[in-house]
Formats: C-alpha cells, sequence, structure tokens
C-alpha cells in the first residue's frame, strides 16, 4: 500500500508491503535518494491480509498511520515517520477468528478505516480526545467496502457531495452511512405494559421472559371490573386505557404481568410474543430458569412474587404481606408459558435461583432448598442467616453467596451427605446491598443503595474448613460473633461511584478480551472495573492519578479523594475515568505528567487508551 498523495507532494513518499514471513517492510520512493531502500521492518503474529495507509488525527494533529489486518484476526496500527518512514506506537485488537480485511473509507469528513472479518468495525479516532477507537457495527459481516460519493441537488440549484459507504455481502449490496461517533452506545427499544424488575432466557431458545410491576396502578382485574359497570360513561371508560405519558390509570394496589419478548424483533411492535397479567395485588418480583433434576433436567420458569406489599412501614390496619412462587412450562418454540402450580408462602419471595437440580429459595432471611413436586414445591433443607431480608442469591460448586438488604453477603454451605445448609462467613459493615455478583469461588462483588462498589473475599482457612467433608456439625457449634457467623470477610476494594448499582455481572465485552466487572446504575450509568494483572500498570496508573488530582481539579473545588471516599475510604481502586481525562489536557501539561512519569506523551496516551481498548469499546 503506498496510501494517498500528500498534499504538496506529486509521488506518496513511502510504500508498505507484507510478507509471507508475517512482517511488514517499508520502502521509499524518494528519487532523490535510493530507490525502494529498506526503511524498517515490523515483525507480526501471522501474515498480513490487508494494509492501508491513512492520516488520521490524534492529539498531535495530523499523523500517519499503517493499519494492518492479519490472516489470525488480529488488527494493529502503527505510527508512520514522514520522515524516517520507522514504524511505531503499534497497537493490535483481536476482531475475531476471521481474517480482517480493511478498507479506508471516511465519516463526517475524516478519515477512517472499516475492518471487515467475523463482525464488522470502524476504526476512528474520538471527536474529542482524538484516541483511536474501534467500535463494533450493529450490522452484517462484509465481504468488502468502499466509500460512494455522490452529488445531492439543494436548494437554489447548490449540490452538496453526500459521503456513503457501499458494501457486499454474498449476492447483496448495502450503502449506508454512520451519522454521529462522538456516541458508540446503540440501543433499542421494546415497550412493555409496566416497570421490568427481572428478566432471564431459557437456554434452548431467544426469547426472554421480563417480570414487570407497577404500584398504585389498577390491575387488569380491577380495569375489566369498571369496564363492566354500566353506570360509567363512554368518556370514563376511555380513560381506563393506557396513556403515553402517565401510563396505566392510577389506583390502589399493584399491577404486575409477565412477558415474553422477543429480542430479535426488528419492529418493536412484535416485541412482545406473550403476556400473562397477575391479579390479586400481586406483583412479580424475581424470577429465574431453574432445571429440576427429578425432572429429567427439563427446565421450569419459577417466579416470586409478594402480595398486600406495602408501599411503606406496615400498620396495624395493613394487610399481612404474603408471598408465591409460580412454576411456569416453557412452551416450544420458546414464546408461550404454562402455568404447573403454585406454592404460597408466609413472606413476599425476593430471591431464587437453581441450585444443583433444585431451587434455592429466599424467604425473608431463610434460605430453603426445593423440589418440583405434582401439585406444589417440596422443601429438602432449610437455615437462618445473619441480616432481616434476602435480595439476591449466588452460586459456585457447593456454595451460596447471600445478600441481605442491610446485612451486606453471608457466606452458606451445602452439604450433600446430612442435607444441611451452613452458613459459616459474613460481612464486617452492615452494607446495603442491591446487587452483587461471584468473581470467584471466595470473592463477591457487589453495590449497595449509597452508591458504593466493593468487593470482599472469604478467607482461605474459612474456605478450606467449610469445604471440609462431615464441616455440617462442626460450622453449626462453631463460636459465633454479635450474633452473626463465625468467620469474617475481608475488604478487597471500595470506590464511590455517585449512582446506585442494579445490577453487576463478570463478562467480557469484546472478543480475546479480558474478563472484567460489568455494572449498570439506577440513573443509566454503565461501567466496568477492570482487574490489573501487572504491578507495573499498578504503579503507573497509581501515579498518573495522583498528577491528575493536581493539574486538573475538579471545576466545583472539591476534593477528588474525599469524593471517592465518600462514605468509605477509597482501597484498591484507580479512577480511569480520572486518568483519561489526560487527553483533555494542554500539551504542556501532558508533557510535564509525561516527564514525571519517565515517558513520552505518546507513550502515556497508548497506555490509557489500550486500557479500554483491550476489555472494552
Amino acid at each position: 500500500s503506498m496510501g494517498d498523495v500528500p498534499e504538496g507532494r506529486v509521488r506518496a513518499p513511502f510504500l508498505v508491503v507484507g510478507c509471507d514471513d508475517s512482517t511488514i517492510r517499508v520502502y521509499s520512493l524518494d528519487p532523490g535518494g535510493e530507490m525502494l531502500k529498506s526503511q524498517s521492518i515490523q515483525s507480526l503474529t501471522s501474515p498480513p491480509r490487508s494494509i492501508e495507509i491513512l492520516p488520521m488525527e490524534d492529539s498531535t494533529g495530523m499523523t500517519t498511520f499503517v493499519h494492518v489486518g492479519l490472516f489470525s484476526g488480529l488488527y494493529l496500527r502503527a505510527v508512520l515517520d514522514d520522515i524516517t518512514g520507522e514504524l511505531g506506537d503499534v497497537r493490535s485488537r483481536f476482531l475475531g477468528a476471521e481474517e480482517a480485511k480493511l478498507y479506508p473509507v471516511a465519516v463526517n469528513d475524516s478519515p477512517a478505516v472499516l475492518a471487515c472479518g467475523a463482525k464488522t468495525f470502524l476504526s476512528y479516532p474520538h471527536p474529542e480526545t482524538k484516541e483511536l477507537l474501534l467500535t463494533p457495527l450493529d450490522y452484517h459481516s462484509f465481504n468488502c467496502a468502499s466509500m460512494l460519493r455522490s452529488r445531492v441537488a439543494g436548494r437554489k440549484g447548490q449540490t452538496s457531495v453526500r459521503q456513503s459507504i457501499v458494501a457486499l455481502r454474498g449476492a447483496e449490496i448495502f450503502v449506508f452511512s454512520i451519522g454521529d461517533t462522538s456516541n458508540n452506545i446503540l440501543t433499542k427499544t421494546i415497550p412493555l405494559k409496566h416497570t421490568p424488575r427481572d428478566f432471564c432466557r431459557h437456554p434452548d431458545y431467544r426469547y426472554f421472559s421480563v417480570i414487570q410491576s407497577d404500584q398504585n396502578v389498577l390491575s387488569k382485574q380491577a380495569r375489566e371490573a369498571l369496564l363492566a359497570d354500566t353506570t360509567r360513561s363512554e368518556e370514563e371508560k376511555k380513560q381506563m386505557g393506557p396513556s403515553e405519558q402517565f401510563g396505566w390509570p392510577r389506583g390502589p394496589g399493584w399491577a404486575s404481568c409477565i412477558q415474553v419478548v422477543d429480542p430479535t424483533a426488528e419492529d418493536e411492535k412484535d416485541g412482545v410474543a406473550y403476556t400473562i397479567d397477575l391479579d390479586s395485588n400481586e406483583a412479580a418480583l424475581c424470577c429465574d430458569m431453574v432445571p429440576f433434576e427429578n425432572q429429567d433436567g427439563e427446565t421450569f420458569l419459577l417466579v416470586g412474587t409478594g402480595k398486600n406489599i406495602p408501599s411503606g412501614p406496615p400498620t396495624p390496619s395493613s394487610p399481612k404481606s404474603t408471598g408465591s412462587v409460580h412454576v411456569y412450562r416453557v412452551l416450544d418454540p420458546g414464546n408461550e408459558l404454562e402455568l404447573i402450580h403454585k406454592t404460597d408462602f408466609d413472606k413476599p419471595i425476593r430471591a431464587l435461583m437453581p441450585f444443583q437440580g433444585r431451587l434455592a429459595l429466599a424467604v425473608g432471611n431463610e434460605v430453603f432448598l426445593y423440589d418440583l413436586g405434582m401439585k406444589a414445591l417440596l422443601r429438602k433443607a432449610r437455615c437462618r442467616v445473619p441480616g432481616t431480608q434476602i435480595i439476591g442469591m449466588k452460586t459456585q460448586g457447593s456454595r451460596i453467596v447471600v445478600g441481605d438488604v442491610q446485612e451486606s453477603v453471608c457466606y452458606v454451605v451445602y452439604n450433600h451427605k446430612d442435607n444441611k445448609l451452613t452458613p459459616f462467613a459474613d460481612d464486617v459493615i452492615a452494607r446495603w446491598t442491591t446487587c452483587f455478583t461471584m468473581l470467584d469461588y471466595d470473592t463477591v462483588a457487589g453495590g449497595d443503595k449509597f452508591g458504593n462498589i466493593w468487593a470482599v473475599r472469604c478467607p482461605k482457612a474459612a474456605s478450606d474448613e467449610a469445604d471440609e467433608p462431615g464441616a455440617a456439625s462442626f460450622l453449626a457449634n462453631e463460636k459465633a460473633y454479635l450474633g452473626g457467623t463465625p468467620h469474617r470477610l475481608a475488604l478487597q476494594f471500595h470506590n464511590f461511584v455517585q449512582d446506585i448499582p442494579m445490577s453487576m455481572q463478570k463478562t467480557t465485552l469484546v472478543p480475546g478480551g479480558q474478563e472484567v466487572i460489568f455494572w449498570a446504575g439506577l440513573q443509566g450509568t454503565l461501567g466496568v472495573f477492570v482487574p490489573f494483572v501487572d504491578r507495573e500498570d499498578v504503579d503507573f496508573f497509581g501515579s498518573l492519578e495522583q498528577h491528575l488530582r493536581t493539574e486538573d481539579p475538579p471545576i466545583c473545588g472539591r476534593d477528588h479523594l474525599m469524593y471517592r471516599s465518600y462514605y468509605i475510604p477509597v482501597k484498591g481502586c484507580i479512577d480511569g475515568d480520572l486518568c483519561e481525562r489526560y487527553f483533555l489536557l494542554s500539551r504542556d501539561k501532558k508533557e510535564r505528567i509525561a516527564g514525571d512519569l519517565d515517558r513520552t506523551v505518546r507513550e502515556v496516551e497508548k497506555k490509557i487508551g489500550e486500557m479500554r481498548t483491550r476489555v472494552a469499546f
């Protein structure tokens, strides 16, 4: 590849050639010197599939980049020195198992590269920070692509040039354009009947089962009774329908339903495939797909509900809150549900999950194990844990981690021989848990209602002791502390994020990427926590964070360290949002910070950029 001829020149200065020996070589095209002289060589992990030379904008201005796609599915971008022809600042990203084919395009009058492989990616500089971004397109995977420029007639005879992208996929041709590049998150909306509370998916079907409930809203049964009243006028009956601005008509009690949603539906109106309404002031609170061993491994949808749940503290005159578990069979092809039976309980059911071919169920501060019977659930084991109300459960192996609404998390072990559940470790701080996930067999990360995210770990001695055969009787008689369990969890990291975490899981966001803690907040925040694997990275980002606290103070004047330690001192966590503000600093501040870190500005920017692109978009 030679690339375009630079402005003010009559020919391209360099030629970049990809070789079968897994290298790319840069040759000089200067007729005044030695023609085709080798300027530099860059080794690769596999033979190159395509090479493109493009001048793109970065933090230093316009820079010439060499983009390389490999047969192994790897994408590389290197800086080409305009004078010496040396290659440097090489950055890589795995795009998938298929070969990476690169095509130069333009997006919003700026040069970019379209990478076609297992998925289609767009490589472009961020509009504000000028940092390299590699974003997957929510579209088909293409075989090849090119730019398409067309003239569009405007008013008063004026014409303008419209830039589009034309791509081929098999025997089909696609013409499309890319608009705003400042936001690389694409959302799809499926309208639901009520506020969603939880959802789950059957392992064999593409449909999601979404439970929904709203308080102080008339239920379907109440609306039908009002519509059947002959004394009401037609105008009053029209008000019984839903409103786009205010939803369903207001009234005492709860309105709840279960809907089967197809996330692949092209039209949002076809997103909901099936609906079941709950009556009698019943609200769906949790759900999960549970395979039962006594039913030959068949997977059922179980929904935990609550009845007569008050909007505030209960009073002597308020009816007693109860709960039940509804068992549904998922009918082929997964878009219909059949009610098998339901089992009543004394308290609302806020947490359930599958556990070794059975159902693990939380009622108040008690954990139960159930099997599926013909007419009801059959209880097999029970234990009481410290706390008041269990709001979630996670499991690995024979261990269950229980999250309490105000007493953090508690570890429970199940002994198969004795058929006993025994709590053996809990936290030292009363955290008002909203969500949590297991990072490994001993470590749990969670969030609380005050905007904190933390991780706790069970001591190795306590963990090994709980897994020993016959440990149930020993743990049951071991001395407990302050009304809790015999052992305490150790805090690993703690950080204030200024949003209430509502969902959290350990996952990978990019192909071949590192596992991260991905969380979503009540105000719409999406964030990740990236674990460090190298001590050098910890020291580098820790020093960078210290410099940015001084060089880039908040405009409101608050102290950054005090802000991240709003409730509990920050521990074991570095603020990535603050580190990424390095891209927005002036040139002299960048050079001063880079000098203190014994690095160049480009090396610091590469380090920050790779921390994001290695795990996310």
